[in-house]
């Protein structure tokens, strides 16, 4: 492989999303959170579509006020992909 092409692979890393890293470990503050999908549902399984329906989520750039509790960031874990959250002020 050329020096070219090696340097190419190692400068496609992503970059961190913006906002909280969410898991499924993580512990909830009981507060609330600021839900954002930044992507598009478009081609997603249709599992994930019910996760984001369920945090009453409908299109892209729509944000909703979701509780911190376990039952969410489970949900939140399952479409982060799709999704920023950051704590609501």
């Amino acid at each position: 492989m050329s020096p070219v092409n090696k340097n190419l692979k190692k400068n496609k890393k992503r970059a961190a999303p913006a906002g909280l890293r969410v898991t499924s470990r993580t512990k909830p503050a009981g507060k609330k959170l600021k839900v954002t999908m930044t992507r598009g549902w478009a081609g997603k399984r249709e599992d994930q579509l019910k996760v984001l329906r369920g945090l009453g989520l409908r299109r892209r750039m729509d944000s909703n006020l979701v509780p911190d509790n376990k039952a969410v960031l489970g949900m939140i874990a399952r479409v982060a992909h799709l999704v920023t959250v950051e704590p609501a002020e």
